[in-house]
């Protein structure tokens, strides 16, 4: 395939060119391609080309939440877990697992995102479950690194189910090495709902087949002062000890940290990742953004299950911190571009075979071509929105094509109805 007549995203800005695609990656990048016997080509007439964009922390099973609310109020983190979380994650079977990824796999693409870092969690449905999701993931292909999260908060047999879990998927899917499309994180909850005697097996096995891990880190004050109270040790000192963080290690939220603790965290080489939609909706605070840049920690973004939009998480953290400082465009355009495509991309880059996430030669090709033409060779997130997402190539292969999937929806969107209507009903049980 030859995408001509280009504004291509890069390291270095947007500059005119051709793309041709080789198989599922991208083969040479300039202005004057030559098309291949029998090669598709397509002219985009000047029309900006974006990486296909990452999500580096997602939660795949809060789809169907839409048709599970919470029942009570709740005042703090803890309580929208127990309220909500803790109970929808009961709730599913395999066959939600499958739907939950089709669903997130549809709305994900239309957003243009085509790659995804999930933290799993299904206690009653747990065996298989990551092969479960990559199935729903591999219906519409959406490339995906897989964890299932390790807590003790349901019992010692579940969190040993989970660490095999995590053990059997890494084993034949880690790092792309059964199907490129997939890789594996050692999924952990946090550390307010995980034992030492726990972590400590989670280190020996995720250590032995060298894969990193995934988890939720001083999101609310509860893990900061659990730390405290059970390990007498501050929160980074004591995952440190226990081998958790390390340059594999990602980290989600990193919300209530102090200055000393930036420092360690840097100590590590873990990589952090801000979630700025879901700690607002929760009322957990802002991940301390500035001392982060300031101590070199690579910061990446997700949206921790809360919307599919990629490109409006990154508003939203820009809204965010000019709110806080009390001053318009805080961010630089440049910081908001690093942190969903530089930093996104080399997140998951470490976790799969070849490149995702950029354009540049030998990288998979996962594309956005978006309905507009630059005016120059800066990107201005602020001024993009998804609406604007025109067609869509995963692995070398068209997903959405002038706005179109190019597969038929009608059976899941039956499906998915039926499913949120079971879960639903589960609801009413609950």
């Amino acid at each position: 395939m030859l995408i001509e007549n280009c504004s291509i995203f890069s390291r270095k800005g947007i500059k005119k060119g051709s793309i041709s695609i080789e198989n599922n990656v991208i083969g040479r990048i300039g202005k004057a391609l030559k098309k291949g016997r029998d090669e598709e080509r397509i002219d985009v007439n000047g029309r900006l080309v974006l990486p296909g964009m990452v999500c580096a922390h997602t939660h795949t099973y809060s789809a169907f939440a839409f048709a599970f609310p919470a029942k009570d109020k709740s005042e703090d983190l803890e309580g929208i877990l127990k309220n909500l979380w803790w109970q929808l994650d009961q709730c599913l079977d395999r066959e939600t697992v499958y739907w939950s990824a089709v669903l997130t796999s549809r709305r994900y693409l239309r957003n243009g995102v085509t790659t995804l870092i999930d933290h799993h969690a299904s206690p009653n449905a747990l065996r298989g479950s990551l092969s479960t999701l990559a199935e729903g993931f591999k219906k519409f292909g959406i490339r995906s690194c897989l964890s299932y999260e390790v807590t003790d908060r349901y019992g010692e047999k579940k969190a040993r189910e989970a660490i095999r879990e995590n053990e059997r998927f890494a084993r034949e899917f880690g790092g792309g090495r059964k199907d490129e499309m997939f890789s594996a994180l050692f999924g952990l909850h946090a550390s307010f709902t995980l034992s030492s005697e726990t972590l400590q097996k989670c280190f020996e096995i995720a250590n032995k087949l060298d894969v990193g891990f995934h988890l939720h880190l001083a999101e609310g004050k509860v893990d900061v002062t659990d730390a405290l109270k059970r390990f007498k040790k501050p929160l980074i000192q004591h995952l440190m000890n226990e081998g958790i963080l390390n340059k594999k290690t990602l980290a989600a939220h990193c919300v209530n940290l102090n200055k000393k603790d930036l420092q360690l965290l840097k100590k590590t080489n873990a990589k952090v990742i801000t979630n700025p939609r879901s700690n607002a909706n929760n009322g957990v605070g802002m991940m301390p953004l500035d001392g982060m840049l300031r101590e070199g920690i690579t910061v990446g973004i997700g949206n921790d299950g809360l919307g599919y939009d990629m490109i409006e998480e990154t508003k939203a953290l820009q809204c965010m911190h000019s709110l806080s400082a009390k001053r318009p465009s805080v961010l630089s355009s440049e910081i908001l571009n690093e942190i969903l495509f530089l930093n996104n991309s080399k997140i998951a880059s470490s976790l799969f075979k070849k490149k995702v996430g950029e354009i540049s030669e030998g990288a998979y090709a996962d594309l956005v071509i978006m309905d507009v033409k630059p005016f120059d060779n800066k990107l201005n997130l602020m001024n993009l929105d998804t609406s604007l997402v025109d067609s869509v190539i995963v692995d070398g292969g068209w997903k959405i094509k002038n706005k179109k999937f190019v597969f038929g929806l009608e059976e899941s969107e039956k499906e998915i109805e039926r499913v949120a209507k079971r879960i639903r009903k589960k609801r009413l049980q609950f």
